[in-house]
């Protein structure tokens, strides 16, 4: 079955037991899903990847004021240009222009970390 994490799932809802594996809690946020294609679930979950890698990175939230915001580059940090390009793209308006969570992986483990 797949599994949709809920719009009110922030980063207060990650957290790392005694072994430093993630747990998201409480499991209230994940809810699952009758009336949505398991495309539409992936789609969904690919921006909040997206969310989650902003809102860690820049330390603000992406949503304000009850509103999505368009990811804008801080330019007070500096950011890698590929994780911003990341970033982007899970967020896209369009959720079919979105890669999906494997495709994020397969290319941020192609990164040449410095």
């Amino acid at each position: 079955m797949d599994v949709l994490l809920d719009n009110a799932f922030d980063l207060s809802n990650i957290v790392l037991d005694s072994v430093c594996h993630v747990k998201v809690f409480p499991w209230g946020f994940i809810l699952p899903l009758t009336h949505l294609s398991s495309e539409q679930v992936h789609q969904s979950n690919t921006f909040t990847l997206g969310r989650i890698f902003y809102e860690v990175y820049f330390d603000e939230p992406y949503i304000k004021d009850g509103m999505l915001q368009d990811p804008v580059r801080p330019s007070d940090r500096e950011i890698n240009d590929e994780l911003w390009h990341v970033i982007q793209r899970c967020c896209a308006k369009d959720p079919k222009s979105r890669p999906t969570i494997d495709e994020v992986v397969q290319e941020m483990e192609s990164w040449k970390l410095d």
